[in-house]
């Protein structure tokens, strides 16, 4: 973990990386995973081997452009991400919405 902000109760496992990041309260982050400059509700789980943040920080989110053009990821509230899944910089991911893809682009919007 560095450059980061974890509220309490956020579990990091072995091998996981965060970097400048904010956590909130009691998400849980699996084994392997990586976070580049994303913030994250609370209640959230981060599965195995899954990379948020990082890739295509140069494309502005295609719905936010003006907010979300700095490579900063957000996931809402309750969001399960599934195990080796990829989402790009510049993405928001509504609270609980369900992410079926293994890949989302940089500037995606979930809801």
């Amino acid at each position: 973990v560095k450059n980061s902000i974890l509220s309490p109760g956020v579990k990091v496992a072995a091998g996981a990386e965060v970097n400048n990041s904010i956590i909130f309260h009691d998400t849980k982050i699996g084994p392997k995973a990586k976070l580049k400059k994303v913030i994250c509700d609370k209640d959230c789980e981060i599965g195995e081997s899954s990379v948020i943040g990082g890739m295509g920080e140069d494309i502005p989110s295609k719905e936010f452009g003006d907010l979300l053009s700095t490579g900063i990821t957000i996931l809402g509230k309750n969001s399960k991400v599934p195990a080796k899944t990829v989402i790009g910089a510049n993405t928001a991911i509504y609270s609980a919405a369900a992410i079926n893809n293994s890949r989302i682009e940089p500037g995606s919007v979930i809801r």
